[in-house]
């Protein structure tokens, strides 16, 4: 097995350090979130994530379902930093009696963000994986995507998949 040098794993802390601490904005590792996400539901209708930069230590969120002219809103959601960790927060009107739930961040991977609270009965983790924009045959018009996963500790779950339309 080969050891990693030195400068590359002082250099990994640094960046680590930095996307933990505050590099303009404690949020920046997050910026990509903010907009609308769009899912279109094979039964009809379509959800929708729209998060907006609350301040320098939180964005805000809600979760929305349109179907024709009702639109319904399924949770208020918030990605916050304090305490030196980042807390994706829930707070969805017909369950823990309308009270927020925390979910901490416990892993990141690239692009991948894994939010958990073991104490919470489902979901008990919260994955968001972001994936840039990817041209599209027409090359006007690209397309970011985000995969949503609300699983149990045991990994069954619900996946949901977002699309974000940005013109070039």
């Amino acid at each position: 097995m080969k050891k990693s040098s030195p400068v590359i794993s002082i250099l990994g802390m640094v960046i680590f350090s930095c996307f933990m601490s505050n590099c303009s904005s404690k949020l920046k590792p997050f910026e990509w979130l903010t907009g609308t996400w769009e899912m279109r539901r094979s039964t009809g209708g379509t959800r929708l994530e729209i998060w907006t930069a609350h301040n320098e230590e939180s964005i805000a969120g809600k979760g929305l379902m349109i179907n024709d002219t009702d639109t319904t809103i399924l949770e208020q959601i918030e990605l916050t930093y304090r305490d030196n960790e980042f807390y994706y927060i829930a707070t969805i009107p017909d369950q823990n009696n309308g009270n927020p739930i925390e979910f901490r961040l416990v892993k990141t991977e690239g692009r991948i963000f894994t939010f958990e609270n073991p104490g919470h009965d489902f979901p008990q983790r919260i994955i968001y994986q972001f994936k840039p924009m990817e041209e599209q045959a027409d090359n006007d018009i690209a397309i970011d995507s985000l995969l949503v996963r609300v699983e149990g500790l045991d990994g069954n779950g619900i996946d949901y998949g977002f699309s974000r339309k940005k013109i070039k």
